[in-house]
């Protein structure tokens, strides 16, 4: 790849054979510029950070899920990780009763719903299974 500049003088980069590049000058020594590889992670990571707030896309977004003000919001959130399997004791945690809960209408299709606990509020239904008796 070459780069043109005025009275006809060229930068000219190419890639060597041990994975970086040669920068050529003029009136300048050639000199060699490490390239690793790097994984596809980390090269999205490096453009997301550098990327400005997108205003037209919060408004869409705004207006598809009806909440205001996402332009507004911080650029970094902290995620708070509550593990549902501590219980110090207390049947709530942060957000609620811990554990699995069950919605009435997953009844007989497997072995949690059969054992599990139901949503706060919810009557238990009573066992109509053919050859079952109370």
């Amino acid at each position: 790849m070459a780069l043109r500049l005025d009275q006809d003088e060229e930068v000219r980069v190419a890639a060597d054979h041990r994975g970086g590049a040669v920068i050529s000058q003029p009136y300048r020594p050639d000199s060699t510029v490490a390239l690793p590889e790097r994984v596809l992670g980390d090269l999205l990571s490096e453009e997301l950070r550098r990327l400005d707030p997108d205003e037209p896309y919060a408004d869409a977004l705004s207006s598809a899920t009806g909440i205001a003000g996402l332009a507004e919001r911080a650029r970094s959130r902290q995620h708070i990780w509550f593990d549902p399997a501590e219980n110090d004791g207390d049947e709530t945690g942060p957000t609620g009763p811990t554990g699995p809960t069950v919605p009435g209408d997953s009844e007989d299709s497997d072995e949690v719903a059969l054992h599990g606990e139901r949503n706060a509020g919810e009557p238990a239904p009573t066992d109509v299974r053919p050859g079952r008796t109370s």
